[in-house]
């Protein structure tokens, strides 16, 4: 995704959206570990997704997979747990934001 800031505020920004990115990363973690304990989740499947190697494209495309697959169980689902998860799950593959800032916000107009 994309998002734009004005002048020298991008810092501020960029770290607003990390931010943003790690609440929903932590709020799908926490909710995984609930549905695996109320059954609706294998245990199994929310260990490997909680234990994720992503540090190499192997690791991350093996998340992208477990991330489809636990889609593919809470779909239908109507419960609000299963309903956020289903909407949050992405945030199980880690992110990165990139901060691109010009002249003036690295302060070397002048």
């Amino acid at each position: 995704s994309w998002a734009n800031s004005l002048f020298e505020d991008n810092a501020e920004f960029g770290l607003g959206m990390r931010l943003g990115v790690d609440h929903h990363r932590e709020e799908a973690m926490m909710l995984t570990e609930l549905l695996a304990s109320r059954g609706v989740v294998p245990f199994a499947l929310a260990g490997s997704l909680l234990e994720f190697a992503e540090s190499s494209e192997a690791g991350i495309k093996a998340q992208r997979a477990r991330v489809a697959d636990l889609r593919k169980m809470l779909d239908g689902r109507v419960d609000l747990e299963s309903r956020r998860l289903h909407q949050l799950a992405d945030y199980l593959v880690k992110k990165t934001v990139w901060i691109v800032g010009g002249d003036g916000w690295a302060y070397d107009i002048g």
